[in-house]
């Protein structure tokens, strides 16, 4: 996964199947729920620990994040889904338009070529 820092710009991160994944809980935040790598979404703050390897890419021993960050991500991602559905159908409409100008044109070509021809 990649991820967006305010200091180091975007890090690789590399998640083994030993890494842990938790949703930490509580006032102190010092209870964790372990969570799945699935639940790693977009736009979700997470806290990464691990080392760097040859590759300059964090490798994670341990992802932490909130409850709320990752409802907050959710609700973006819930949102996002639509509007991106609906930006892929308009472009699937502009190429179809595209199309039926360029068809067209070709109609129009062949009939003032035929004008031509008759005059």
């Amino acid at each position: 996964m990649t991820l967006q820092t305010q200091d180091s710009g975007n890090v690789v991160v590399v998640l083994t199947p030993s890494t842990e994944v938790d949703e930490v809980e509580g006032l102190l935040k010092a209870r964790k729920k372990e969570m799945a790598v699935t639940a790693l979404i977009p736009g979700l703050q997470v806290q990464v620990q691990g080392t760097y390897n040859a590759q300059n890419q964090l490798v994670a021993d341990t992802v932490k994040f909130k409850g709320d960050d990752l409802r907050n991500a959710e609700d973006i991602q819930a949102g996002v889904a639509p509007t991106e559905q609906l930006a892929q159908a308009n472009q699937q409409q502009i190429q179809q338009s595209e199309q039926q100008i360029q068809a067209q044109k070709q109609a129009l070509l062949q009939q003032q070529q035929q004008l031509a021809a008759e005059e």
